[in-house]
């Protein structure tokens, strides 16, 4: 499984996590030059971007914890702390990192963030790997106006169509957690508590037993394709 940031995974596919021995690969796990700050580790409440680094690590250890998963935190540092998203480099990193079989779970897109879609593109540039992907809605982009809104009715970022005209034909499944699946999924959502800080003014339902995340859903391509 390789996600961009720390809680991607569990905040978009817990259902995996809590029923196989996964293993994530996350891109950006890496620290920006110390006395540098973004405004999103600012929203989070650091005044400093290593000190968040450290911190987002430790809480990705404690979450993957929860579930059994193990954790690869690759270099790559988070948006705001670079130009570019150097897509051949992170592939090459990713390949090193993941598991030779099985399916192979990466982001759709949704939510536009350089991130997640650099991450996208580099896994797709790996030979071999297509017959095992798996996307998934990247949580809370994908849910922020509705599981079942219209996309004409999303803001233009949080657009589920683009991403997947970008991928070809693909077949959409959900998943709808159990109570205690659900139960340990916020667990471990919560366990990301920096990025809750941040997260939680946009998505104030995010870690209610009755919000967004009992639903998941994933593409996969069809047979023949």
């Amino acid at each position: 499984m390789v996600a961009p940031h720390f809680d991607d995974a569990v905040l978009s596919v817990a259902q995996v996590l809590l029923r196989t021995r996964a293993t994530i690969v996350t891109v950006c796990g890496g620290a920006p030059a110390p006395g540098v700050v973004s405004e999103w580790d600012l929203a989070c409440g650091y005044t400093d971007g290593v000190a968040a680094a450290a911190d987002r690590a430790g809480e990705d250890l404690k979450a993957n914890s929860i579930s059994g998963a193990a954790s690869v935190h690759l270099g790559l540092t988070n948006a705001p702390y670079r130009d570019t998203f150097p897509v051949r480099a992170v592939a090459l990193d990713i390949a090193r990192a993941m598991l030779l079989e099985g399916p192979l779970w990466i982001p759709l897109g949704i939510g536009n963030h350089p991130d997640h879609i650099g991450t996208r593109e580099a896994v797709l540039t790996l030979p071999g790997v297509a017959d095992r992907l798996r996307f998934y809605a990247d949580c809370p982009d994908a849910c922020a106006f509705g599981w079942y809104a219209r996309d004409a009715d999303r803001a233009e970022n949080h657009r589920w169509q683009p991403h997947l005209d970008r991928l070809g034909p693909l077949r959409m499944h959900e998943v709808f957690l159990t109570d205690e699946q659900l139960r340990l999924k916020l667990e471990m959502v919560a366990s990301h508590a920096s990025q809750m800080r941040g997260l939680l003014p946009a998505f104030p339902d995010l870690l209610d037993p009755l919000g967004p995340l009992r639903r998941e859903v994933y593409w996969t391509k069809p047979p023949n394709h």
